[in-house]
């Protein structure tokens, strides 16, 4: 029930070790269950979206997706629950469309599932598609989405329309190995998604990248192999060339935050660890 609150302050603390930003505000949010947030978004109107879950504490196979609206200060401008079928759903990230709706996507009962609601909330559709969890969504120049994530233990991609509808799917990776996608950024000739696959042979984790144009065909592939096990949560377009990974690495007393840059051919440009004096840092 306090998990915002607690995403809030990560990201002041973490921030507050390099930069001393200034604290705006914190705040509670208690729907009546076990509340957790995945993702926030900062929208047109500068306000604040955040999608996540809420699970029944009397039903424990019932869980909503939750998505709260929040002005500058943190006060609730609406909040609602949505559930596709019954059964376990949560949202895991969510983002303005062009023409001002949202989309939420995650997974509902084992499956690939995405929201789309107008800016006051409405659900306008609410979609099931293959099995796996759907952990990032952008929204294409041509006004599609791509959805990313996993599904059968391999890199996942639909894309699908403004109303839902399949257009394209893809599984990417191969079979010895367990691959995760988890963000992505539309470049010149296609999509590059990030994330790092568990190498069942090697007994590693390595940083994991892929290009696909925008019929989900695959135009290259890259592994980024390194002295420890390293998971890629997040990646962002650099203003000079190519991309900026974050995530983190296993050393022998904890965890390390890592920041990774790639240029636009997937190729390592430089790769730096850092561990403010905490045991564990999550990037």
């Amino acid at each position: 029930m306090r998990t915002l609150f607690y995403f809030i302050c990560s990201m002041i603390i973490t921030a507050n070790l390099y930069s001393q930003p200034q604290l705006l505000f914190t705040q509670l949010y208690d729907n009546g269950g076990d509340e957790m947030f995945w993702d926030i978004y900062h929208t047109s109107s500068n306000e604040y979206i955040a999608a996540g879950s809420t699970a029944d504490t009397i039903m424990d196979d019932i869980e909503n997706f939750y998505v709260v609206k929040v002005d500058t200060e943190g006060e609730i401008i609406w909040d609602n629950t949505y559930n596709r079928g019954g059964g376990v759903n949560a949202a895991r990230t969510i983002i303005e469309t062009d023409d001002g709706d949202f989309m939420v996507a995650g997974d509902s009962n084992g499956n690939y599932s995405v929201l789309r609601v107008n800016s006051e909330g409405e659900e306008l559709w609410f979609n099931a598609y293959g099995a796996g969890i759907c952990t990032a969504i952008i929204e294409l120049k041509g006004g599609d989405f791509i959805l990313a994530g996993i599904s059968n233990n391999q890199g996942y991609l639909i894309c699908i329309n403004g109303e839902g509808d399949v257009l394209w799917e893809n599984d990417y990776g191969t079979q010895e190995d367990r691959n995760y996608l988890y963000a992505m950024r539309e470049t010149e000739g296609g999509v590059v998604v990030s994330g790092y696959l568990n190498s069942q042979n090697r007994n590693t984790e390595d940083v994991w990248i892929i290009k696909v144009n925008l019929e989900g065909e695959l135009i290259w592939d890259r592994t980024l192999q390194s002295n420890s096990r390293q998971r890629c949560w997040a990646m962002v377009s650099a203003p000079d060339e190519g991309f900026v990974l974050t995530g983190y690495e296993s050393v022998q007393n904890g965890l390390d935050m890592i920041l990774l840059k790639i240029n636009d051919d997937g190729n390592l440009l430089w790769s730096r660890s850092h561990n403010p004096d905490f045991p564990y840092q999550y990037g």
